[in-house]
């Protein structure tokens, strides 16, 4: 784990100096820190003992990723504004507070479990359960975010169509090119009724809430929240977009055949 552990330390020094990192920089701290945290969290309650007890050791590898998160809770803006950093931490759904406490837990899902909790309280879309029924909102996030585990979707009330979405990692619809506003509790209705792909929070205040949706319906969204006549909805995009990590994965799947993959590629 040499050269992880090197990377995750020049990734905090970036930080220190750069103010932000990138976001395939940011998208590998991620999976480093859920792997890591699944080992921790399986040898504090037990769970991998048969499998991996005393054969793996990350503690340096923890305590590298312990050193980031705490560089990066103290960089967390005051104002909501998107950074790449903010990206490679994992939401509760993939690293879910553990049940134990100190000594047990490591510098790593300390200062993790506090910058989670700081970062909910700063954004409202950072870690919430955002909720839809549009097979238009499902493809949109599923088209546009990085790799093929970045959402959870959850079935609910509504059959086979999905009633609302987590992102396993946060800050994530930052990224993404959007359109943000606030609409009153009955106007969610007409967007439903009209089939615009959007998301929305719980009740941000007395019935209203925050809604998200792709920059190219902020027209349809601003006449349904002003009560306006409604403009004529964009045509679908066509197509759908490989995620990352499945492309990668099939490259070097075609090219195994002809040629060994390096130590560099995994």
């Amino acid at each position: 784990m040499k050269r992880e552990i090197e990377f995750i330390k020049s990734m905090t020094e970036k930080l220190r100096r750069q103010g932000d990192i990138s976001a395939d920089e940011a998208t590998y701290i991620f999976l480093l820190a859920v792997v890591t945290h699944a080992y921790e969290m399986g040898a504090l309650e037990g769970r991998y003992k048969n499998s991996f007890g005393g054969k793996f050791d990350c503690t340096e590898l923890s305590s590298a990723l312990g050193e980031w998160y705490d560089e990066v809770f103290r960089r967390m803006p005051d104002i909501p504004k998107y950074h790449n950093f903010i990206t490679s931490i994992p939401s509760r759904k993939v690293c879910p507070i553990t049940k134990r406490r100190e000594p047990d837990t490591s510098y790593m899902i300390k200062t993790m479990d506090k910058v989670q909790g700081d970062i909910e309280n700063k954004m409202d879309f950072a870690n919430s359960s955002c909720y839809c029924k549009s097979e238009k909102t499902t493809a949109w996030v599923k088209n546009n975010v990085p790799l093929s585990f970045d959402v959870i979707y959850h079935y609910g009330p509504y059959g086979s169509r999905y009633s609302g979405l987590s992102f396993t990692r946060l800050g994530l619809l930052g990224a993404l090119p959007t359109y943000e506003r606030k609409v009153t509790k009955e106007k969610i209705q007409t967007l439903w009724d009209i089939d615009v792909p959007f998301l929305r929070t719980a009740l941000k205040e007395e019935d209203v809430y925050l809604v998200i949706c792709p920059p190219e319906y902020k027209d349809v969204l601003d006449a349904v929240a002003d009560g306006m006549p409604i403009p004529e909805i964009p045509p679908e995009k066509a197509g759908t977009s490989v995620p990352r990590d499945i492309a990668y994965i099939n490259s070097l799947t075609a090219r195994l055949p002809f040629q060994d993959i390096t130590e560099s590629d995994y």
